[in-house]
């Protein structure tokens, strides 16, 4: 979706653009050209960076969560181990 229509920037590169370690607003706007013209796309273009960024925190979350899950599942494993040893 075009979200910038002076410089014709997507949605997409201002992710892309996240993705590439571009962080806030201004460091978007200077890496796709958002902004460059009448302003008019700028709280459009924040709100895009706030749902991605919203997106990536949930996915991060949710592989940490799995990441001690299975931790969790080795650590048990180890002590049962130890246990049947002993």
């Amino acid at each position: 979706m075009i979200l910038c229509h002076c410089a014709i920037v997507t949605d997409r590169q201002v992710t892309n653009a996240m993705d590439d370690g571009q962080v806030g607003l201004g460091a978007i706007c200077r890496a796709t050209g958002a902004g460059s013209g009448c302003g008019q796309c700028v709280p459009s273009v924040r709100s895009v960076m706030r749902r991605y960024a919203l997106a990536r925190a949930a996915v991060l979350a949710e592989s940490a969560v799995t990441s001690l899950a299975q931790f969790a599942t080795s650590q048990a494993a180890l002590e049962g181990d130890s246990h049947a040893a002993a």
